[in-house]
């Protein structure tokens, strides 16, 4: 018997590993949001997809794409409605918090940073 084999399965082994390969989109939406300042815009309140899209300048479908993503990462909460409220996550998104790492979050997901910033590389 293969020493691989004689290990026990693990069921949280394949989502968790499934979450880590795809680490990236979450760290790529979180940077979108930071950008387009969705927290700011739930701070008073919560609000819709195409409220915040009008207010960002998004494009509607593709920013409820990316707040359903970050709602089920607990970024933001969608209620019945179809509103996005703010969440202790996204708070500190917002541009005025203390603990805001809104910036953090738009350099690390930006194209330099994911050109630059890699821990290898191929020639």
């Amino acid at each position: 018997m293969s020493e691989q084999n004689s290990q026990p399965s693990d069921p949280s082994a394949l989502p968790r590993m499934t979450q880590l390969t795809f680490g990236f989109m979450a760290s790529q939406a979180v940077h979108v949001a930071a950008r387009l300042g969705v927290a700011d815009l739930v701070e008073d309140g919560p609000k819709t997809a195409d409220q915040l899209a009008l207010a960002s300048g998004a494009n509607p479908p593709s920013l409820r794409r990316l707040l359903r993503l970050l709602a089920s990462l607990g970024v933001f909460v969608e209620d019945a409605d179809g509103r996005f409220r703010q969440t202790p996550l996204s708070s500190t998104l917002r541009s005025d918090s203390p603990e805001s790492i809104r910036n953090l979050a738009i350099m690390f997901g930006s194209p330099f940073f994911g050109r630059h910033g890699r821990i290898c590389t191929t020639p």
